[in-house]
């Protein structure tokens, strides 16, 4: 389902006092239209899912990552995006590279 419209069916539940689940993950998506007692996920934040990844290459030495990620206005692409580089200055990686790409890229 696209964002746009689990956000809208958000606010639609919100209105009408109705508990409103989804699948999806970003962050944003839930919190995007303010506070909303009604709109829960059952997915875990996406955001994060580079975690794992990057403590690994860390554990095994890694000193410097590049990071690239596709920004189309999908939250989920953008999310893992940017929270890459958050993430990887934690484990002390020197960030060589961050750039997202869009649909004029080449």
């Amino acid at each position: 389902c696209d964002d746009s419209i689990t956000s809208a069916q958000a606010l639609v539940a919100r209105n009408a006092s109705t508990i409103y689940m989804t699948s999806r993950g970003p962050q944003k998506i839930l919190t995007e239209n303010g506070a909303n007692d009604y709109f829960f996920s059952i997915h875990l934040n996406s955001n994060r899912y580079p975690y794992l990844g990057l403590k690994q290459f860390n554990l095994q030495g890694a000193t410097s990552v590049a990071i690239v990620y596709e920004d189309l206005g999908n939250y989920f692409f953008t999310g893992v995006g940017t929270e890459s580089q958050i993430i990887a200055e934690s484990f002390g990686y020197e960030v060589r590279l961050n750039a997202s790409f869009g649909y004029t890229s080449d």
